[in-house]
């Protein structure tokens, strides 16, 4: 196989030759301009679906450039460039990318803050303590979350995709998932009784703990672009994860999650500020 390097000038010198600008050629192969540029200066490897419909554009064949070009892969190889196709983020440019960060670390903040009161409020209802206006209020602090961690989750859904980082892509999904299911059944079953208060309050503690350690490994993999703030995250994301599968030590789950989020918020504030100093640097090249 090629390295990337030469694979990068090799595919600089034909699109030259086919008389391709960089916007040009982005266009045509369906990805953003960014993620051209970084191919062709060789600092990332291609993924084989991107190769692919680059040398479909400039008429070229892989093999011949000692790349071996595996259509078929494995399953999930096939599944995660599934994903990615069909995922508008790859497409965007890089000012569309930088909105889905922002968008991320401002419901990340509306996620954080509506924790405490949602929490009490669900202690209220738990306790038939709930009146009119207070449950008037649940629901809408219930809607305001999920809405908050659609956005907040669709940020670091950016990230996977722009750092090659499948697992945070996965992770991030199913806890959008986990989430809307488990608030949605919160609002349909209004008065469960005990023994299915208990079970679904087992059923999410699990789930959410799985989805944690996960999520927790793949923030883990991007220690090498944020430094500590990816580490202490992917850290307290895995313990909190280990203590909602536990059960007992739930309480020390959920309390571990809110340092957790806040790194998370200022992960993604850091990826907004790279991208925006990206922009900047274009802009005046």
């Amino acid at each position: 196989m090629a390295n990337k390097s030469d694979l990068g000038k090799k595919i600089a010198e034909i699109r030259n030759i086919k008389g391709l600008s960089q916007e040009e050629l982005a266009k045509k192969a369906g990805i953003n301009v960014r993620s051209l540029q970084r191919i062709e200066a060789g600092h990332v490897q291609p993924r084989a679906y991107t190769l692919r419909v680059i040398s479909e554009v400039l008429d070229f064949d892989l093999n011949d450039y000692g790349y071996n070009d595996n259509k078929h892969g494995s399953f999930l190889q096939q599944l995660w460039e599934a994903l990615v196709v069909s995922n508008a983020l790859v497409q965007s440019d890089e000012r569309s990318y930088r909105r889905y960060l922002i968008l991320g670390w401002v419901g990340g903040i509306i996620y954080l803050t509506t924790t405490i009161p949602e929490v009490v409020l669900e202690v209220m209802r738990w306790t038939g303590s709930l009146d009119g206006p207070s449950t008037f209020f649940y629901f809408l602090t219930s809607i305001v979350v999920m809405i908050s961690v659609v956005f907040f989750m669709n940020g670091f859904v950016a990230i996977g995709y722009r750092f090659d980082n499948g697992i945070v892509v996965v992770a991030s999904y199913l806890f959008m998932g986990a989430t809307l299911i488990s608030y949605g059944v919160g609002l349909i079953y209004w008065h469960p009784d005990e023994l299915i208060f208990e079970l679904l309050t087992v059923t999410q503690a699990l789930l959410m703990g799985v989805i944690g350690l996960v999520f927790g490994i793949g923030l883990s993999r991007l220690e090498k672009h944020f430094g500590s703030v990816a580490k202490s995250a992917a850290i307290l994301e895995i313990v909190a994860g280990i203590c909602f599968i536990l059960v007992i030590p739930f309480l020390l789950g959920l309390f571990l999650t809110i340092p957790a989020i806040i790194l998370e918020i200022v992960l993604l504030y850091k990826a907004e500020a790279v991208v925006k100093a990206v922009d900047r640097d274009t802009a005046f090249a």
